[in-house]
């Protein structure tokens, strides 16, 4: 088990190698971690800031090494910061229609008959924590390829770090899938160049 001193001598390494200002590191309990081991958080004092869960101390080093390096992807490029003021621009619109569709649908103009408007209501309620999902993964993807480079810079080899920390992990179902906030662990192993296991769940 790492201590938390390996972990931020860990981080200072690798932002060093890429010529990175070494970011601010917290790290919160497992129930505050929201199931991703490491993210980028800014919302609360507008500084971005690099979170990680307690469980990442018990991690590989490889394990450790990947999420920190994807974390440090966001400062190492602008994609994944582009992709975040996208999300909160998809996420934005998203709240206005279903905002927007309540106002109508409690205004005296609704001509709507009750189950069209039940409906939409309920489809717009059930798409929400989807588009949510879609939009971290997207992020997530962005964070993965610049930290990439980071783990090269570091001399690490991208595609076997990425064996190491998802070659044993399976998909899950389709239908946690459109709900995972991450990749899946095929999609990360194939966009570092590593081989994918040939056995995954079903697809039912």
């Amino acid at each position: 088990m790492s201590t938390e001193d390996e972990l931020r001598k860990r981080l200072r390494v690798l932002g060093e190698t890429s010529g990175l200002a070494i970011p601010p590191l917290e790290i919160t309990d497992d129930a505050r971690s929201r199931l991703v081991s490491a993210e980028i958080r800014g919302w609360d004092d507008s500084e971005d800031r690099i979170v990680v869960s307690e469980s990442l101390l018990e991690a590989d080093p490889e394990e450790q090494a990947w999420r920190l390096a994807a974390c440090l992807g966001y400062w190492a490029s602008p994609v994944p910061r582009r992709r975040r003021r996208q999300g909160w621009a998809i996420a934005g619109l998203f709240l206005f229609l279903y905002f927007g569709f309540g106002i109508f649908a409690l205004s005296t103009n609704n001509q709507l008959p009750t189950w069209v408007t039940f409906a939409i209501g309920s489809g717009l309620a059930a798409l929400a924590p989807l588009v949510a999902a879609a939009v971290s993964r997207r992020f997530h993807r962005a964070l993965d390829e610049s930290g990439q480079d980071v783990l090269s810079r570091a001399g690490y080899d991208p595609a076997a770090v990425a064996r190491q920390v998802f070659g044993a992990q399976s998909d899950p179902r389709w239908w946690k899938r459109l709900h995972r906030r991450e990749p899946t662990p095929s999609e990360r192993l194939r966009a570092a160049g590593g081989s994918v296991p040939s056995v995954h769940p079903p697809l039912y």
